[in-house]
């Protein structure tokens, strides 16, 4: 198809003339319209253009195809004037130098379509999908113990994991793992864990903190999170804030497989201009207040601070708990 149209252009322009050219990229584009129209009642039809939809890859394609029959024209007019001046030298220059930037930002337009549907996809439970994130998991985690995604959330450019490991009556581990989309598959970018005892927290509110790494990793992460587990099963959600301008509220997620286990964990995306120091309540069915943890966030202590508070984020604790 690119052969033909090229050598079209070609011809149209060194036989012809440039304007049979462009009747016939108008016919072409509204006969290819009303056929695809023609389709929409077709459930099928989508299918076929995935992750684009038939009215995208219409207008991807009808764009992509007048580019080889610009550099055709270019040639064309070379050949036919041998000795082009130096304003048509200009113009040619002009012509290919914009169909090779549009064709750039078309290819960036369909990348960012196939990403978008993947992670789309990917957000999906126990599909091939979510099989093909648990398997970039598994890769660079080198995991020996099986494990199981509890919860997968979209993100601008890939998917957060929530997932759980070591299944035992009198412990938990809680995962949160961030994997980015590429032209080569899913890849592990950053996360991290927080493993506890049933019987460890009175009040059953456990809560970890993951900062804002982008700088070391080089890339856009949707750090910082905060996450945890809830095994008090009077704790019905809970509410994080920053005593100023963050006040957010958090479902907690039941796991799909054990529906009535007593373990529910949560996590939460913390804006990065949020204060330092973060409340973590948790709430019962009626609304009161059953317990309440306060975290101090590393990245905003000095040196002196940090080293005084240990290599993680301090927990502090309220009505006596300990950790």
């Amino acid at each position: 198809m690119l052969i033909v149209v090229s050598m079209v252009a070609f011809f149209a322009t060194f036989i012809i003339s440039v304007t049979s050219l462009i009747i016939g990229n108008i016919v072409s584009t509204v006969l290819s319209y009303y056929f695809i129209h023609n389709m929409t009642a077709n459930v099928l039809w989508g299918s076929y253009f995935s992750p684009l939809m038939p009215s995208q890859l219409f207008i991807l394609v009808s764009i992509l195809m007048l580019i080889p029959q610009l550099i055709a024209i270019i040639l064309a007019r070379i050949i036919k004037k041998k000795r082009p001046t130096v304003f048509s030298r200009w113009v040619y220059l002009l012509i290919v130098v914009t169909s090779l930037s549009l064709l750039l930002w078309l290819v960036n337009v369909l990348f960012d379509n196939i990403r978008h549907q993947r992670i789309m996809d990917a957000a999906a439970l126990n599909t091939s999908a979510s099989f093909a994130v648990q398997e970039a998991i598994e890769v660079t985690r080198m995991y020996k113990e099986p494990f199981q995604p509890v919860y997968i959330e979209p993100v601008s450019n890939g998917v957060l994991v929530l997932h759980r490991r070591f299944f035992k009556e009198d412990g938990f581990d809680v995962n949160v793992e961030f994997l980015r989309w590429t032209w080569q598959g899913w890849k592990w970018t950053w996360g991290g864990w927080y493993e506890g005892g049933v019987g460890v927290e009175p009040n059953g509110l456990f809560v970890a903190y993951l900062q804002n790494l982008d700088d070391y990793l080089q890339t856009t992460t949707p750090f910082p999170i905060l996450f945890g587990a809830v095994t008090n099963k009077d704790i019905k959600n809970l509410r994080i804030t920053d005593g100023a301008s963050y006040n957010k509220e958090v479902s907690l997620i039941i796991d799909p497989r054990n529906p009535n286990d007593h373990q529910r964990t949560w996590f939460a995306k913390i804006p990065r201009g949020a204060d330092k120091e973060l409340t973590i309540t948790g709430f019962g069915a009626n609304g009161e207040r059953i317990t309440e943890r306060t975290l101090i966030r590393d990245e905003f202590l000095t040196d002196e601070e940090q080293s005084t508070a240990g290599t993680t984020s301090s927990i502090l604790t309220t009505e006596n708990q300990t950790e």
